[in-house]
């Protein structure tokens, strides 16, 4: 009882137990609105899954009902096995993320609108579904302010230049366009008079398209282990595949050195990067004017300032920089491809050679990796 008289109820008549069940509804509405866009159509789904009458039934009927071959979904012994890869770390990234929104919402709304959201149906593994189908068919579509009848407000009240915003959307049909490298449709917008999805195929590629042939998307410059992750599959000889490397200072360097060569890495970010990569064109002339500063004594940047180290890099340094630039790009790709030594396909390091009027040069470096068939 307080100093009023009064007991456990509060003002409005409600019990201290009613308040705080009113306060934690609060707090997980302001966390849903507070959702990504993604989140947002993913609970979105398992609503409408959960209603055998709504209009996007058909629609429903056709997804699929699973992703076998989505890392996310594997077993904990098949994911395991990716165990050291950038898939098993994003795919378990994924995983905590699709549990957190699971006990912090989805739970919410079962016990809150067990109508719309049917406890037997919206499991977890129905959450994984949902999030699925949006990472591996939705659309990220520009729409124009202007003529759009309806914006959220909360980006129509953003003080932003843009006269669009863009908006994640699952649209029945397109979604069942496959993956190309050198699609049949190219370009893929709003119309905002008609409010539909247009899917447009390059007028002057008519003729080649014949009837009864694939129309076909680019789902984007991925990667193979992006297409693995977000859509469960890999494609032979993409174009797109890289070899990341990372490009340290030697610790064996004086403490003046590793300062002068850390500022022209940070000062000249547009030339040196410690963050490269290899691709089957061969090495990029960032990476290469970058080992070339990396592996530089101090004899070699003894008059080199930050006027002249990016000319200077651009050129052969030094027989003993260039040899070491070989050497060390070798001993990387090397290292890199030991990983690979099971795979079913060949792995092998190409001819390395040193020319001292055009530099270093690798050949080859083919990687080859069959990770399922």
């Amino acid at each position: 009882m307080d100093r009023d008289g009064r007991t456990d109820m509060d003002r409005d008549g409600r019990t201290d137990g009613q308040t705080a069940d009113r306060e934690r509804k609060s707090r997980s509405l302001t966390e849903l609105e507070s959702l990504d866009d993604d989140s947002k159509l993913a609970l979105f789904l398992l609503k409408l899954y959960c209603d055998p009458n709504c209009f996007q039934r058909p629609h429903i009927d056709t997804l699929p009902k699973s992703f076998p071959t989505i890392p996310t979904h594997f077993s904990d012994d098949d994911l395991f096995l990716l165990e050291g890869t950038v898939v098993y770390g994003m795919a378990m990234q994924m995983r905590i993320q699709t549990e957190i929104l699971y006990e912090s919402v989805v739970e919410f709304l079962i016990k809150n609108f067990p109508t719309e959201f049917k406890a037997e149906l919206v499991t977890i593994e129905r959450l994984f579904w949902a999030i699925s189908l949006i990472t591996s068919r939705a659309f990220l579509v520009q729409i124009d302010k202007k003529s759009s009848q309806s914006v959220p407000s909360e980006i129509a009240n953003m003080e932003v230049d843009s006269t669009s915003y863009q908006l994640t959307c699952i649209a029945p049909f397109a979604d069942f366009a496959n993956h190309s490298i050198t699609p049949t449709i190219t370009s893929l917008f709003f119309d905002n008079e008609k409010k539909c999805l247009v899917l447009r195929i390059d007028p002057d590629s008519n003729s080649c398209i014949t009837a009864g042939e694939e129309l076909t998307l680019k789902y984007g410059n991925l990667e193979n282990w992006e297409l693995f992750l977000y859509y469960g599959f890999v494609i032979e000889n993409n174009p797109y595949d890289k070899i990341n490397i990372d490009l340290e200072i030697p610790d064996s360097n004086s403490m003046d050195l590793i300062v002068k060569k850390a500022l022209f890495f940070d000062l000249l970010n547009d030339v040196f990067s410690y963050s490269q990569f290899i691709t089957e064109k061969g090495i990029s002339n960032s990476l290469l004017y970058s080992m070339r500063l990396i592996v530089s004594d101090e004899n070699e940047l003894e008059n080199v300032t930050l006027k002249n180290v990016a000319s200077l890099m651009n050129s052969i340094v030094s027989k003993r920089n260039e040899l070491q630039v070989l050497a060390s790009l070798k001993q990387l790709v090397s290292a890199l491809l030991k990983n690979f030594e099971n795979s079913n396909g060949p792995s092998e390091v190409g001819n390395w050679s040193v020319d001292s009027s055009s530099g270093c040069h690798l050949d080859t470096v083919k990687t080859q990796t069959q990770i399922y068939t």
